[in-house]
């Protein structure tokens, strides 16, 4: 789960203020930094971070955000090793492995045995079996079995054809 509105807002905030500091936006960026790390989240207390260390303004800072800051103390403390987050949301590269060779194995033989056949055009079936079947495959997307089926697509489209006439048409 990607948070885009939040991350940009913390941005928002921090490059904002660093520009053209406001006493209520900031208080605004205090609050909204301490709501998203009591959900957990790490990113607006970073920007946070990275805002007092890089700006020229010296505010004051709420104390309970200020107790919570005293833990970083440069920027890889807000590193996350995966052992602080539930297991479901970092599945072990195992799963993923067995998951990806599934899929795959899964779309790779679906792909075998599908075929198009395109506007304009038709197709017949070669059986390994019983040779060429009579039955003429229309357009779209069709099933086969890969190993003993083959379509074979023919073009009927009509084409405009020049025929050279000695007498001349009005």
């Amino acid at each position: 789960m990607y948070r885009y509105d939040v991350e940009y807002l913390f941005r928002f905030y921090t490059y904002g203020i660093e520009k053209h500091f406001h006493q209520h936006v900031f208080e605004d960026f205090q609050q909204e930094t301490l709501c998203d790390h009591e959900a957990g989240q790490l990113y607006g207390l970073e920007k946070f971070w990275a805002f007092l260390k890089y700006s020229r303004e010296k505010p004051n800072i709420n104390s309970k955000l200020e107790e919570i800051l005293k833990n970083y103390r440069n920027l890889e403390d807000f590193r996350v090793d995966g052992a602080s987050f539930p297991q479901q949301f970092f599945p072990t590269k195992s799963n993923h492995r067995r998951i990806d060779i599934g899929l795959g194995i899964g779309g790779g033989v679906i792909n075998c045995m599908l075929y198009n056949v395109d506007d304009g055009h038709r197709a017949v079936i070669f059986d390994c079996f019983q040779g060429v079947k009579l039955d003429v495959i229309e357009e779209g997307t069709h099933f086969m079995i890969s190993w003993l089926h083959r379509p074979i697509i023919f073009d009927i489209r009509t084409r405009p054809r020049s025929i050279l006439s000695i007498t001349e048409i009005k």
